[in-house]
């Protein structure tokens, strides 16, 4: 899916401002945004038009790349289970005492003959956590998503640089959706604290909330993700997560490729989720270069059915 009306202009990095602007006005685009550190504006056409204005655009030598302004799918914790507190939920557990057996409830609480954490004990993470018990917070994870609850008290002193990027009011970072909360704590949750979950990065891990998706909207536009990375990688984040995706064919933009590509030379690693259809098509911006594109598999250790298939729905076995 993408915004009718609108397309997404990357210049080449020798075209002034007054340039660009004789460009539009030649060839009927009008700028309503832009990301001056990439030379990219956000233009509107008549709607119906995409493809007459792209080609119009293509063929200025000034241009480098003319996108459709692509609307990215991300999720909501409203159909699962929801507490006050969102889905990184919070109850006590008393019961659980060894130094390097986490104490946290959703770690130990079974589900179906499950623990609600099964897929991170899968992966054996007490050996690492004994190591990382008494290491500092040191790494950055920047979490574009729907924002982030700063009251959740399994989130609290975790939080750094939170942003609005998709709204005038860029203090507006609040998770009202509640998928960023849930994002965020799987990422970064204070973990052996006796509530909620425990998280893969122990607690040595700040969360940087970037909301890129406010509640009214119907998506996540392609333009609010790259501001969203510029803003990462001015923050100097270590990791960049995006629970986003599309399967659109015009999904893979030149102007995120071009952000991407940035991120990944400054060592940032990119994750994204490669879609949940059980399909075999690409999803973006998972199957972007550079960016880790991350599946999900079963108790059985296989590639979930509702996970994209191969070849795009790669992973990792461990054994």
């Amino acid at each position: 899916m993408f915004k009718e009306g609108q397309l997404l202009i990357t210049f080449y990095e020798h075209t002034n401002a007054q340039t660009k602007s004789e460009i539009h006005t030649q060839l009927g685009g009008k700028k309503i945004d832009e990301i001056p550190k990439f030379h990219m504006d956000l233009i509107e056409v008549p709607a119906g038009e995409e493809e007459t204005f792209q080609a119009l655009y293509k063929n200025n030598l000034h241009v480098r790349f003319v996108d459709f302004h692509i609307i990215y799918t991300i999720g909501s914790c409203k159909k699962h289970r929801f507490s006050k507190y969102g889905c990184c939920h919070y109850e006590m557990n008393q019961d659980i005492k060894n130094d390097c057996i986490l104490n946290d409830y959703y770690y130990f609480q079974k589900f179906k003959n499950l623990t609600n954490q099964w897929g991170l004990q899968r992966i054996h993470p007490t050996e690492a956590y004994c190591v990382a018990k008494y290491k500092p917070l040191r790494t950055k994870i920047a979490i574009l998503d729907t924002g982030i609850d700063p009251t959740h008290p399994d989130l609290i002193g975790k939080i750094i640089d939170p942003i609005n990027v998709a709204s005038d009011d860029p203090t507006d970072y609040m998770d009202r959706a509640g998928h960023g909360t849930f994002v965020a704590g799987i990422a970064a949750a204070t973990t052996d604290n006796q509530i909620g979950m425990a998280s893969a990065s122990y607690n040595t891990a700040y969360i940087v909330p970037i909301k890129i998706r406010n509640e009214n909207a119907e998506g996540v536009l392609a333009i609010d993700v790259i501001k969203g990375i510029v803003y990462a990688i001015e923050k100097k984040v270590d990791v960049i997560n995006m629970s986003f995706f599309t399967d659109d064919p015009r999904g893979y933009l030149e102007a995120l490729q071009l952000v991407i590509k940035a991120a990944w030379k400054q060592n940032i690693i990119l994750v994204a989720g490669v879609g949940n259809d059980g399909t075999t098509a690409p999803f973006y911006p998972a199957a972007n270069n550079f960016v880790l594109g991350v599946s999900a598999t079963d108790p059985a250790n296989q590639l979930s059915v509702v996970t994209t298939q191969p070849p795009f729905g790669v992973f990792f076995k461990f054994y």
